[in-house]
């Protein structure tokens, strides 16, 4: 009985668009941890910003993020976090040179993710990154095709993922902290398949 009422709420909060509580719980478990590595990540890749491992592992951890929160319902954390991630896609490809004005705008992001993850814990609606989301967007002018394959992003409409798929989305990634910033990129997570670089 008690199963069949947890599928209910679930089914409900599905069909009115809300986070499924069971699912951001997971997220928040360990989103958390990959949020504050990846804050890490960068300041050591702002040392000798070159592309490479730290940026790759930068990317890889935001896109882990993206589709975490997505499976979550929260749409908000899905478009900041995809914007990111296609500006160091910008910077991975070159189409674009990291400046201070690209760190310091990259820090905020991160920033933000961080605070949105509080906001979540506390239980409180998170508001869209409108703001920084331009921000990073505005980087970007000078490389328009990564820009475009953006915009989609704040009309996502995010769709539920059953609860026990959800569940792998953490299982193949060690814990943040034992991430090495010499290592190689993480590998792939089962549920979610990665697209190849072009």
């Amino acid at each position: 009985r008690e199963e069949k009422l947890k599928h209910a709420r679930e089914a409900q909060a599905a069909k009115l668009g809300r986070p499924d509580p069971a699912l951001v719980s997971l997220f928040l478990a360990e989103g958390m941890d990959l949020i504050v590595d990846a804050g890490d990540v960068l300041r050591h890749w702002e040392e000798n910003p070159i592309p490479g491992t730290q940026l790759d592992n930068l990317r890889q951890e935001l896109r882990i993020l993206a589709r975490g929160a997505s499976a979550a319902q929260l749409s908000e954390v899905v478009v900041l976090c995809t914007t990111l991630e296609e500006l160091y896609n910008a910077a991975a490809s070159g189409m674009i040179t990291p400046d201070s004005h690209f760190f310091r705008t990259a820090h905020k992001a991160h920033e933000e993710l961080v605070n949105m993850m509080d906001y979540i814990a506390a239980g409180q609606p998170i508001a869209p990154a409108d703001a920084i989301v331009s921000e990073l967007q505005a980087l970007m002018d000078q490389a328009p095709q990564v820009s475009e394959q953006i915009e989609h992003a704040a009309q996502l409409h995010v769709e539920q993922a059953p609860e026990a798929e959800a569940e792998l989305l953490f299982e193949a990634i060690e814990p943040a902290d034992d991430i090495e910033l010499g290592a190689p990129v993480m590998e792939e997570v089962p549920l979610f398949q990665f697209e190849p670089e072009a």
